[in-house]
């Protein structure tokens, strides 16, 4: 392998030649972790905080800015201490240029009001050949930057002044839903360096709003055929090369990528592909927020509330209780997957 973890897990110790490291303390965001490691060396010891920025993708750049902005915004907010920064990625010109290239423009805004990308981009190359060393990830510190200086601040401290704040708040959002539409140019910006694969007819109709399905004539804040975010069903049968497509994408969580699956109401030719997924991602709980209207020949049910049913030959799930609370219906499902040997699954 081209790279080595060169820290000890989660509070361990590793000695690395005269050198002994303690992971002390370890935060595990969606996009980043934040380590403090306690490093020893003869009779000093030195704590040192440890940024791991883990969504880049293994190609190319992320293709929205939000996750790079916020690692950027807690660099800016951890102090460096008396010497210099370390910064890397595997070759230390690509993604380190870039960062770098960010975090210096970010200081020279605090400090003079103003800032060239061009001229800092040629200071770093001068330092060090290729540093960032592609058009896209030009591209991207332009855009986080964007981000970083001009964004309307949403965070809410969760105190005592929060029942104000969220007044406050509610002031101002038609401005906050102008501004998402003025910026949804971000969105797009880095997708000119992707290539989106077009869906076939068959798989178009399995959304049932197909004018929220990317289009490179528009511009749409939801891609179902994105690469990056739309899931892919195994196939089934394994000669139907459509039978890997679902209207759904992951989304990501505060502590997990891909913590979620959003998708929308089965359509009756596609809710056997619904159950699909629910058994290949190992779903436990599913969350609907609107019932199917069976007056709609587009809606159907999407589970009975009694017996068994097989959505697909492999699949058996069987209702175990249904309780009608006040502001919702609970219902626990037993899932046997038969394309698995011994894979059961209980479903809330």
């Amino acid at each position: 392998t081209k790279c080595e973890q060169y820290w000890p897990d989660i509070g361990k110790k590793k000695k690395y030649g005269d050198v002994i490291v303690l992971n002390a303390k370890h935060n595990v965001f969606a996009d980043y972790c934040f380590r403090t490691f306690q490093v020893t060396c003869g009779e000093e010891t030195r704590k040192i905080e440890h940024l791991h920025y883990t969504a880049w993708p293994d190609h190319g750049v992320p293709l929205y800015t939000h996750s790079v902005v916020t690692y950027l915004k807690k660099l800016l907010a951890t102090p460096p201490g008396n010497g210099p920064v370390v910064i890397h990625c595997s070759a230390g010109v690509g993604r380190t240029g870039t960062i770098i290239l960010c975090d210096i423009c970010l200081h020279r805004a605090a400090a003079e009001g103003l800032i060239d990308v061009f001229a800092e981009t040629a200071s770093i190359r001068n330092e060090r050949a290729n540093m960032v060393d592609n058009k896209q990830q030009y591209l991207l510190a332009h855009l986080a930057l964007v981000e970083c200086l001009l964004s309307i601040p949403t965070t809410l401290p969760c105190n005592e002044v929060l029942p104000m704040r969220i007044k406050e708040l509610k002031k101002q959002l038609l401005v906050q839903q102008q501004r998402l539409q003025n910026i949804a140019w971000q969105d797009e910006a880095l997708r000119q360096f992707t290539s989106t694969p077009s869906l076939s007819e068959r798989n178009r109709a399995k959304n049932r709003f197909p004018e929220l399905i990317s289009d490179v004539k528009k511009r749409f804040i939801f891609h179902f055929t994105d690469k990056v975010s739309r899931i892919y069903l195994k196939r089934y049968p394994t000669s139907d090369e459509d039978s890997d497509y679902l209207s759904a994408v992951y989304v990501d969580g505060v502590k997990l990528q891909n913590q979620y699956l959003a998708t929308q109401l089965p359509l009756p030719s596609t809710v056997n592909d619904f159950w699909r997924m629910i058994a290949e991602f190992k779903v436990e709980l599913i969350l609907m927020l609107q019932p199917p209207d069976l007056q709609d020949t587009t809606c159907c049910v999407i589970a009975p509330t009694s017996g068994e049913f097989k959505p697909t030959p492999y699949l058996n799930i069987t209702v175990k209780e249904v309780v009608e609370l006040e502001y919702y219906t609970s219902q626990k499902m037993l899932l046997v997957d038969n394309s698995e040997v011994g894979r059961f699954g209980e479903l809330i």
